[in-house]
């Protein structure tokens, strides 16, 4: 990284900001390292499997995703293999599964103000004479 500092430091006489380039040549260094590791342990990961038996006995032994029955939430009716069939385990306590139906089907309530919104340029509701964002709406 001190290197990428010194050499980008350059490009500002090519007319370009050092701060972008950092930027950009920083993602690219961090995305050749993951991807170095990716592949790295990948590579031990089928060196270290003597047999088809053994990463068989592996990849049974990883922990299960989990399926659900339906995806209603997505619009797109049931699941075409139930969890059972993957080997996956339910998620979530009982119950649960028809409280996430039950909010799902309610209908949002609008949320109704008591008082006109106030502008940024208006005058202050509290009465001090200046601008809403110079006295109240400064925080926010």
């Amino acid at each position: 990284m001190d290197t990428l500092r010194q050499g980008v430091g350059l490009r500002a006489y090519g007319q370009r900001d050092p701060l972008v380039e950092y930027k950009h040549e920083a993602y690219a260094m961090f995305s050749d390292l993951m991807d170095k590791i990716k592949m790295d342990v990948a590579t031990r990961m089928f060196r270290s499997a003597t047999s088809a038996a053994a990463f068989k006995s592996f990849v049974a032994n990883l922990p299960q995703m989990y399926v659900h029955n339906e995806v209603s939430a997505l619009g797109h009716g049931a699941a075409s293999r139930s969890p059972a069939a993957v080997g996956a385990r339910p998620s979530g306590p009982p119950g649960a599964e028809e409280a996430m139906q039950a909010a799902l089907n309610s209908k949002p309530t609008p949320v109704r103000r008591d008082e006109p919104k106030v502008g940024r340029n208006d005058p202050c509701p509290c009465g001090s004479g200046k601008k809403y964002k110079k006295c109240c709406g400064a925080g926010t």
